[in-house]
């Protein structure tokens, strides 16, 4: 039945929509194709789900994805072949004379779930190879795909075919050209070998040292990790924990950090995508970010919402997070701005952080004092011989003085004696300075330096002090 009604249906393409005139093979009869089987020794498994449903509960050698690659829904398109399919006496509901198809609508056909979609697909496939059939020209950019797929790469295992296809002619896409079938492929690693970046694009971010940090970490399993100084979140998205604890002083950060994590991601990816149209934010666009800027100061600091934040940060200044005394936010334009590579860094590190249980901090470090056996105090602050604008109190807190030094060393001493492990990154020299307050109490106390490995930042000594 499915294989002939398509010689005699009364339509252009596809079951969208009939025809106004018969068309001459729509009053021809009906002939029943008879369907060529052969018998096989091979087994099959079929099943009827989405593969969002399925993704986490199958697990095979090689992962083929074809999927939609427009906003055309299949289930309108071919509605008519899922009625014979059922063979059931669905209610018309719909203008256009159409089996309501809202049950089987797909998130790859709408443009702000896609992208959470396929993350999703990605990050939770236990295949070894994965095979992507994509169209050069649709929801998902080339750029998003393959920053994605790298993230859970084998590296060097990443390789991509381009196909020439000739694309279907509307005024919408007559005058394009260069259309391409994409076939993407990578060879999968395992979870553990996988980072997370944080979605907060920062020159001095930690990312590139954050293999460094969980190789130097205990090798038994960490009841609760602390991150007592927040700063940019890339190393307790990465830690595998059964609890983190994240503080941060700033509360407008935190707030915006338990966003994330408290949001659902297809509806913070929604928001993302449609604020930026809404605002019609762009690159050096500084009368559209100023506009925004003054809208988010012009609420109540209480009522603001951390999502019209992120907006702002990722087209301010660096990306940096500044505030006046009043907490509105102070930073100007800057040609920074909401990309592929960004949005997948936030897909990606909110589909991480709803894996883990966090407890949320908005503290001073030496408050973090609940911990216990078992547990882990992971220490990254402000560094007192670098002259970074974390040290202005209007984006941070102040931290210039010898004695903010010496209450974070007193505050690891009273952590060494309760008998809990802590690392602390710090820089012991800086171009021309030396921390010598630090030298002096990692000898004093007989603490372990580990020195980073890599020569990125050769003209700083960075450093992870630890006392086991």
């Amino acid at each position: 039945m499915l294989e002939s009604v398509s010689k005699v249906a009364n339509i252009a393409w596809v079951y969208g929509a009939f025809l106004k005139t018969r068309d001459p093979r729509a009053v021809k009869s009906m002939q029943f194709l008879k369907i060529d089987s052969k018998e096989t020794s091979k087994k099959a498994i079929v099943y009827n789900d989405t593969i969002e449903n399925l993704i986490c509960n199958i697990e095979w050698d090689i992962l083929y994805l074809d999927p939609p690659y427009t906003k055309n829904q299949y289930s309108v398109q071919y509605h008519l072949l899922e009625t014979i399919a059922k063979y059931d006496a669905p209610i018309i509901a719909w203008k256009w004379w159409l089996r309501n198809t809202s049950e089987t609508s797909s998130l790859w056909s709408r443009e702000w779930d896609v992208h959470v979609v396929f993350e999703k697909i990605i990050s939770n496939a236990r295949f070894k190879h994965i095979i992507l059939s994509y169209n050069s020209d649709w929801l998902m950019s080339k750029k998003f795909i393959e920053a994605t797929l790298k993230r859970y790469w084998k590296e060097d295992s990443y390789e991509l075919v381009k196909i020439p296809y000739k694309q279907y002619k509307n005024h919408q896409t007559w005058e394009k050209e260069n259309h391409y079938e994409y076939l993407f492929y990578v060879e999968k690693k395992e979870r553990k070998y996988v980072s997370y970046a944080s979605p907060l694009n920062y020159q001095w971010w930690k990312y590139d040292l954050v293999d460094f940090i969980k190789s130097n970490l205990p090798q038994q399993k960490i009841n609760t990790f602390f991150d007592v100084f927040w700063w940019w979140y890339n190393v307790w998205v990465n830690i595998d924990a059964n609890k983190i604890v994240y503080n941060d002083i700033n509360h407008k950060v935190a707030e915006l950090i338990k966003t994330f994590y408290d949001t659902d991601l297809q509806e913070l990816a929604k928001y993302i995508m449609k604020a930026k149209k809404q605002y019609k934010l762009e690159i050096w666009d500084k009368e559209k970010y100023m506009a925004l800027r003054d809208k988010y100061n012009s609420i109540p600091e209480s009522e603001r919402d951390p999502k019209m934040l992120y907006m702002l940060i990722l087209y301010w200044f660096n990306q940096q997070i500044r505030f006046n005394s009043s907490y509105d936010f102070n930073n100007p334009v800057w040609p920074t701005w909401l990309n592929d590579l960004m949005l997948e860094k936030l897909i990606s590190f909110c589909s991480r952080m709803k894996e883990q249980n966090i407890e949320f901090m908005t503290s001073n470090f030496f408050d973090v004092n609940f911990y216990k056996e078992n547990d882990f105090i992971y220490c990254d602050p402000p560094y007192l011989i670098t002259l970074w604008s974390y040290n202005d109190w209007k984006r941070w807190f102040n931290w210039r003085s010898n004695k903010d030094e010496m209450s974070l060393y007193e505050y690891l001493e009273k952590v060494n004696k309760d008998s809990v492990k802590f690392m602390l990154s710090n820089v012991l020299e800086h171009r021309w300075k030396e921390n010598l307050i630090l030298k002096e109490w990692i000898k004093r106390n007989g603490l372990r330096v580990i020195e980073y490995w890599k020569n990125a930042r050769w003209w700083r000594k960075e450093i992870l002090v630890v006392n086991y």
